[in-house]
């Protein structure tokens, strides 16, 4: 009977140890190693959005995790967009340092100088705060001149989501952009002189990797050198470091890298970018996008 008692205690002993080992076994999918957020474009989306335009913030000195949770508040304005919780990517958001300061709009576009360089609200909030606004015309370089001046840049005035048909409507007042940018304190700029990128943090926060700028939709847009979205699927690489462009000691927040496949020029207004965005790279131009993101520059 002894032994018989033994033998259950010892099994017992064993059956409890692989089931703690089975409670603390590592996860299939570490958070860092997530699947990109899903887009609702089901029959369950809704059939139109209008997504407000959110104003830019300041992030300075603020952690990773605080950045994060101010994101989701904003991604939460639309929850029915997704498709499943929403996390940030770790590819995009991931090398956001804690507690450093990030490039400023004053700094960017009227400081002159690096030791300028933070001022402002935080020039990436534009985009971190507006989730939905999957790709964004925005300028190659800041001004770098010293002025009394306001920070004028593309700005978005509407955006219209149509989930079911897998298309996003955004437009720009950008008549009021290059005006601003003929007056005299900046008499070398003009609208053919001002190139322009697409930014695309937050295509690739859900998932989205390659564009093409259709041509037969596009119009009254030109292309840059040999930029590569006009002819072909291009991989896109946005995302958020702590860098030294700032000049700032340590470094600061920024968007990296340069991507000079996606420049291009506004030839006049209107014009019109048509992107098609897939998540895999196409097998041809021709392929059906994953989804169309239109943007309207007036």
């Amino acid at each position: 009977m002894r032994n018989t008692f033994r033998f259950l205690s010892v099994a017992l002993l064993i059956f409890s140890f692989f089931s703690c080992i089975q409670l603390i076994t590592i996860p299939s999918v570490l958070p860092e190693a997530q699947a990109a957020n899903t887009l609702n474009t089901g029959n369950s989306a809704p059939a139109t959005s209008d997504i407000s335009i959110n104003p830019p913030i300041e992030l300075d000195n603020k952690t990773k995790a605080e950045v994060y949770a101010v994101r989701r508040l904003y991604v939460a304005q639309h929850q029915e967009l997704l498709a499943g919780d929403y996390h940030s990517s770790e590819a995009v958001f991931g090398q956001i340092l804690d507690k450093k300061p990030w490039w400023g709009i004053d700094g960017q576009f009227c400081g002159g100088s690096r030791r300028r360089s933070t001022e402002g609200v935080s020039e990436e909030s534009r985009f971190i705060l507006n989730p939905f606004l999957l790709l964004a015309p925005d300028e190659i370089q800041s001004w770098n001149v010293e002025a009394d001046c306001s920070p004028a840049y593309p700005e978005p005035v509407s955006l219209q989501w149509f989930a079911r048909e897998h298309k996003a409507i955004v437009t720009y007042a950008m008549s009021e952009f290059f005006n601003y940018r003929r007056q005299d304190r900046f008499p070398a700029i003009a609208v053919e002189g001002s190139t322009l990128y697409l930014k695309n943090l937050n295509a690739r926060d859900f998932g989205y990797e390659f564009v093409h700028l259709d041509p037969v939709y596009s119009f009254n847009i030109k292309r840059v050198n040999n930029a590569r979205m006009f002819e072909d699927s291009v991989k896109l690489q946005s995302f958020i470091h702590c860098g030294g462009s700032c000049g700032q000691p340590g470094g600061c927040n920024n968007g990296s890298p340069a991507e000079p496949d996606l420049h291009f020029l506004v030839d006049r207004l209107p014009a019109t970018l048509y992107c098609k965005l897939w998540k895999n790279k196409p097998s041809s131009l021709q392929a059906e996008a994953d989804f169309i993101f239109v943007i309207e520059l007036k």
